[in-house]
């Protein structure tokens, strides 16, 4: 028997998606709505975070470069 017969045979005797509180967001107290706020406030937090990070590599990055460049001059100076 592959792997894939026995996933189907559990999966037709045992309706794992009827027991209740089986779900990511069956919480006793959280109506289906405030589980939608839940998702779409953790996409936002995710959102915020995300760009902070990129704008943050984005500065460091211009002041690495530039002090990469102010070294390059710096060198060429010394060269003539």
């Amino acid at each position: 028997m592959t792997m894939d017969e026995w996933n189907d045979i559990v999966l037709t005797g045992l309706d794992v998606e009827s027991v209740p509180g089986m779900g990511q967001f069956d919480i006793d107290g959280l109506e289906p709505e405030d589980s939608a706020n839940l998702v779409s406030g953790g996409l936002a937090a995710l959102a915020y975070l995300t760009f902070s990070t990129l704008v943050v590599g984005g500065v460091i990055g211009y002041f690495y470069f530039s002090q990469l460049q102010q070294q390059k001059e710096m060198m060429d100076m010394l060269d003539m």
